[in-house]
């Protein structure tokens, strides 16, 4: 079971990984407490609460159009794996992101991300393809 406050932190965390600059990764998280608010004072401690706000988490940074972090020209193999990942399509971005970093089950994160487990299968395998083998 997790307490509302670590799974609003862990949260945070995946925001600030995902936007592009920390003001808009606190200010999405902003709102997606504000907006599930009602949901969070019925105390649901359990993965319904975990799934439901990275789920809000994840429909609005897809829905932004941050672009792709352009700092380093350097070959691929040069440039931190961060950097790499930040130049992943946004789909490819969270799936990575939940299933790889957040440790999320593939199963829940494909529920997340509203989308079949293989098509999240294929965005995990394009995106290690992406960052590792360029």
């Amino acid at each position: 079971m997790y307490e509302p406050r670590d799974i609003i932190a862990r949260t945070r965390r995946f925001a600030h990984l995902i936007a592009s600059s920390a003001e808009e990764a606190d200010r999405v998280v902003f709102d997606v407490v504000e907006a599930e608010q009602s949901y969070l004072s019925a105390r649901f401690i359990d993965d319904s609460l975990r799934t439901r706000l990275y789920r809000s988490l994840c429909d609005r940074l897809a829905a932004q159009t941050s672009a792709a972090t352009e700092e380093g020209e350097a070959d691929g193999s040069a440039q931190p794996v961060i950097w790499r990942f930040r130049r992943l399509p946004m789909d490819n971005r969270l799936a990575f992101a939940l299933m790889v970093i957040e440790e999320i089950p593939s199963s829940t994160a494909a529920d997340i991300l509203r989308i079949p487990d293989t098509t999240l299968e294929k965005r995990i395998q394009q995106s290690r393809r992406m960052m590792f083998e360029e």
